[in-house]
């Protein structure tokens, strides 16, 4: 088990969002809702590898939203 971090997404638009693109490298945990819907907010865990031999400083993730 890696490290843990918590994320809140808070969508305070008129509109939906709906992910376009999400990827990640040495992520144990990195899903997120296919759509965000307006004046609604989520809260997710994402975790990272705790793999002793990964080179962390290659871990990333990103989610775009539109």
């Amino acid at each position: 088990m890696g490290e843990t971090a918590s994320l809140s997404l808070i969508n305070s638009t008129n509109a939906d969002w709906e992910i376009v693109k999400s990827s990640s490298y040495q992520m144990n945990f990195w899903y997120f809702p296919e759509k965000i819907t307006s004046k609604d907010a989520v809260q997710l865990i994402i975790e990272r590898s705790g793999w002793i031999f990964n080179d962390h400083d290659l871990d990333m993730g990103i989610a775009e939203y539109k």
